[in-house]
């Protein structure tokens, strides 16, 4: 069964993520699920900036197995809403039949984008897990910690209004701070002096650079910021170049990260062979996926790497799939990153709790997390209605 925008939004009490399945026993004894796939559908979701700005468009994905059970997913992708029947009529005879638990040839299938691909395996897991009866940070060792540490992007160094926003978020309760470069030294060598005669030790910061600065200027910077405690710089150089970077080494003696960027752990390894930073953080949908991810974070913690995850713009889908990771696998032990504030928002809107910067993981089934109409209605969720043609 598939249901549209307009379905979502009618006055029926009953919604397909409120349907349950049917268990039958099996002459075993045990409950007989089924797992196999039997619809996708897609629906483009208005997420408001917190403050102001252009809306974004995020892509909500929902795989249905043949016993009615819902899985959720999610990813950034510039689609429009009159293609969202084409592109099922190609995505479901592709999906149609598979089993719901054969994530590995789900991976796989390069019919698909790898950011689409990233989001159905997502809802996967997500069906998965309500089918077995389990949240999804058990599919990856157990509950290694029930509450996973979280910074937030709060604003950038040229805000005119610097230490005003600064106490906002203090007050709200968040003191891991990402801050965003100017892309000028001085002006983030200022602001993050500010903010340390301010605050003093009660904020823990990391400066996303942005691949902003050029060797000499990197260097400038690191040297600068390097007795206001800094916890990490983040894409310093304007090149993720490792040997770049290890020059960058050489210069300094700041914590370096990099984002890696691309799909699967090519770019990683690199990072691996050359040493050229203390700290690699991983977008679970860029890298391809929950499972590309847990291997990539496998890889980097055997190579003596700190590892962290970051979600830019979500639903809060992709929050609780980094939760459940930051929550399975022993060496996640640093903050992960939150890139926008209505991200923020709107995970808790979907349910997750945070208190002290510290996400509390989902003990319900999959991802733990349900979407319904009452979220989807509500003023920072509409239906795509805006981007008709002209």
């Amino acid at each position: 069964m598939s249901f549209s925008a307009d379905e979502l939004s009618s006055d029926s009490t009953e919604t397909p993520t409120t349907r349950r399945p049917s268990h039958r026993k099996n002459k075993l004894g045990f409950a007989r699920t089924a797992m196999l796939i039997c619809d996708v559908e897609f629906q483009i979701i208005k997420v408001l900036p917190a403050r102001s700005g252009i809306p974004e468009r995020v892509v909500l994905v929902r795989v249905q197995t043949d016993e009615g059970v819902d899985g959720w997913g999610e990813v950034q992708l510039p689609w429009r809403l009159g293609e969202l029947l084409q592109r099922r009529d190609m995505i479901l005879p592709i999906m149609a039949g598979k089993n719901v638990l054969d994530i590995a040839e789900l991976c796989h299938l390069e019919q698909l984008p790898r950011r689409l691909r990233a989001a159905l395996e997502m809802a996967c897991w997500d069906a998965a897990g309500k089918v077995l009866r389990q949240p999804l940070c058990r599919f990856f060792g157990g509950t290694y910690r029930t509450r996973v540490p979280t910074a937030s992007h709060v604003f950038d160094t040229d805000n005119p209004d610097l230490l005003a926003e600064a106490q906002r978020w203090l007050d709200k309760g968040i003191a891991n701070w990402v801050l965003g470069t100017s892309g000028n030294v001085e002006t983030d060598v200022k602001a993050l002096e500010r903010i340390r005669e301010r605050f003093g030790g009660n904020v823990q910061i990391r400066f996303d650079a942005r691949n902003r600065f050029a060797l000499e200027d990197a260097v400038r910077l690191c040297s600068a910021v390097q007795p206001l405690g800094v916890e990490m710089m983040i894409d310093v150089l304007k090149t993720q170049n490792c040997e770049h970077y290890q020059q960058l080494q050489w210069e300094i003696d700041c914590p370096l990260a990099i984002r890696i960027v691309g799909y699967g752990t090519a770019s990683l390894w690199s990072v691996v062979r050359s040493q050229s930073v203390q700290h690699v953080i991983l977008d679970v949908t860029e890298i391809g996926g929950i499972s590309a991810a847990r291997d990539a974070i496998a890889v980097a913690t055997a190579a003596g790497l700190k590892v962290s995850l970051s979600v830019s713009r979500s639903l809060g889908l992709a929050v609780a799939a980094m939760v459940h990771l930051g929550a399975a696998m022993a060496g996640l032990t640093s903050s992960h990153e939150i890139l926008c504030e209505e991200t923020l928002q709107l995970a808790m809107r979907l349910g997750l709790k945070m208190k002290d910067c510290l996400w509390e993981v989902p003990d319900a089934f999959g991802l733990g997390v349900e979407i319904n109409r009452d979220v989807l209605e509500s003023d920072s969720w509409s239906n795509d209605l805006w981007d008709i043609p002209m």
